[in-house]
């Protein structure tokens, strides 16, 4: 369009009602005046994208000499830049063929200095490489899946992490499996990388899902004993990969309790036994100080008021997975005279343990020996199938028994074996103690039995028990690889 040039001040007027200030000069409706730096000019309008031709809703912009649209589309409810047709969903709408879209760069230290961020803030963070989010508690990062080379959103305030790869190697799947780690927690705790009560521990998967955890302990320790809930864990064609966060001074302790990780757990708390319990013969026992102590002759059976979902030699129903039956043990000096003591036992029948096996039942000692005999102070194995009134796999008679391990007076054990429908596995402090023994059930093993072997009064050697649980087992042992630490840098 043509511009006409204004020589004389286009203003009349002198702002009073009779002579109103005023424009004159203009031809058409629409005209826009503009100065250009020395005079006042008349634009007339309609403009277009190349100063001719007006369109609808775009935004106009002046060039330095003449106004013209530019590239800012704006019909009232959206906003599109390089675009006519922003997305019905989007308030603002960025197209280019050759461009991308900056979004404010900052370091860490700067990201920090924005104060009282606006939930769904988003940054560019320059000290690690990510896009950020403020979530309304913390800074997170845009991701749809934790991949290994970024950290968890919720966890970003958390320093240090290592990397866990699980390998099952049977050949089936399980779900709700409990795994248990060895951490050196004092090396950690040392360097000043872990809160000294490991309060900062957290464990993911790898999109970020908490693993629910259970630190055994001790910590710190060389062997810090945690147990994890797996919700899953593949077959032998798959490996699981798991992260173990640490290193924030601040967190607070979200360990669970043992009784939400283990299929059953009863620690002794209170004075009394709870209605899981019975007593099978004498009450020389107590409960104090979160430990049962057995004493003469007591005999006391698990008999849960709601029965276990499933039979400790077979939980899946399809004989995949057994088992884990441990207790936490103390034995006391052996006495003069003292009779098998400190049993954990499984059997067909509650209170079902008798001299020699003699009523037939399906059952698994793992007690110390008789005070007069070579195995004093020996951990032993007695297994009847209940096919026959005797211990018909491993005992006397007529199987041979199974010294497992020596203990000492006054040291803790963690002792048990995991049952199966095929065989039963003796274990003392986490490691294999003897030979497994094979069998075929007559009866299934149902309760725990502890103290006393039998149902009668002898004296027995006294024996502390500090906790009692069911895990799920698997034939072979998972594989676990911890990797190295990794480093957060956005911390």
């Amino acid at each position: 369009g043509s511009q006409v040039a204004v020589t004389q001040s286009p203003v009349i007027g002198d702002g009073t009602t009779t002579n109103p200030i005023g424009l004159q000069g203009g031809t058409n409706a629409g005209d826009v005046l503009i100065w250009d730096g020395s005079q006042w000019q008349i634009k007339p309008s309609p403009f277009d994208s190349v100063c001719g031709t007006a369109m609808a809703n775009y935004v106009q912009k002046w060039t330095g000499s003449e106004l013209c649209n530019s590239i800012i589309y704006d019909d009232g409810t959206r906003v599109g830049i390089g675009t006519s047709t922003p997305g019905n969903s989007a308030i603002l709408d960025v197209s280019a063929s050759n461009k991308g879209v900056l979004l404010p760069r900052l370091t860490s230290v700067q990201r920090n200095t924005i104060g009282s961020p606006d939930t769904g803030l988003i940054i560019y963070n320059k000290s690690c490489h990510l896009f950020e989010y403020w979530n309304g508690n913390c800074w997170a990062t845009i991701e749809s899946k934790c991949p290994e080379h970024s950290w968890c959103p919720s966890l970003t305030s958390w320093k240090y992490r290592n990397k866990i790869k699980i390998y099952n190697p049977n050949p089936f799947s399980v779900d709700s499996f409990q795994i248990r780690i060895e951490i050196n927690t004092s090396e950690l705790i040392l360097a000043g990388q872990m809160a000294i009560n490991g309060s900062d521990i957290r464990f993911t998967d790898e999109n970020c899902n908490p693993i629910p955890f259970y630190i055994e302990g001790p910590i710190p320790s060389e062997k810090t004993v945690i147990f994890l809930l797996l919700d899953s864990l593949p077959d032998s064609t798959k490996i699981k990969t798991i992260y173990m966060y640490y290193g924030n001074p601040f967190a607070s302790p979200t360990a669970s309790p043992p009784s939400a990780i283990f299929d059953y757990w009863d620690d002794f708390t209170g004075t009394s036994l709870s209605a899981d319990w019975r007593i099978c013969v004498s009450s020389a026992y107590t409960v104090s100080g979160s430990y049962l102590f057995v004493t003469n002759g007591a005999s006391i059976s698990h008999v849960p008021t709601t029965p276990l979902p499933y039979d400790l030699p077979d939980v899946t129903g399809n004989g995949n997975v057994g088992s884990f039956v441990e207790a936490k043990v103390k034995y006391m000096q052996v006495g003069t005279g003292t009779a098998y003591s400190g049993d954990l036992q499984i059997n067909s029948t509650s209170c079902g343990g008798c001299s020699g096996n003699l009523c037939g039942n399906a059952v698994v000692h793992y007690m110390r020996g008789v005070a007069s005999s070579i195995y004093g102070r020996e951990l032993s194995a007695w297994v009847g199938s209940g096919a026959t009134a005797n211990y018909n796999i491993a005992g006397s008679p007529p199987g041979l028994v199974m010294s497992c391990f020596h203990t000492a007076d006054n040291i803790w054990y963690v002792i048990g074996y995991k049952v199966f429908t095929d065989r039963v596995h003796f274990w003392v402090d986490y490691e294999e103690a003897c030979s497994y023994v094979s069998l075929t059930w007559a009866k299934t093993p149902r309760y725990i039995i502890l103290g006393n072997y039998e149902n009668d009064v002898v004296n027995i050697q006294d024996t502390y028990y500090d906790w009692v649980r069911v895990r799920k087992a698997l034939r072979k042992e998972p594989v676990i690889s911890m990797y190295s630490q990794e480093t957060n840098s956005c911390n």
